[in-house]
């Protein structure tokens, strides 16, 4: 998408430091969890406790 403007600069955030995106991360880990039949493989609770670890080793 075009923009009307050359920015100066860009801000990633790639942790959550500006924004809290771990709600949205656990709904997609549900979701996709749920979907291959693994409803109940961890709690909302285990999943915020490992929170900043990679995915591998989450599975």
């Amino acid at each position: 998408m075009p923009l009307p403007f050359t920015p100066g600069g860009l801000i990633f955030d790639c942790d959550g430091t500006l924004a809290d995106t771990m709600p949205l991360h656990y709904q997609a880990w549900r979701a996709t969890l749920d979907r291959v039949g693994h409803p109940t493989l961890f709690t909302e609770e285990q999943f915020y406790a490992w929170a900043g670890a990679p995915a591998y080793e989450i599975l």
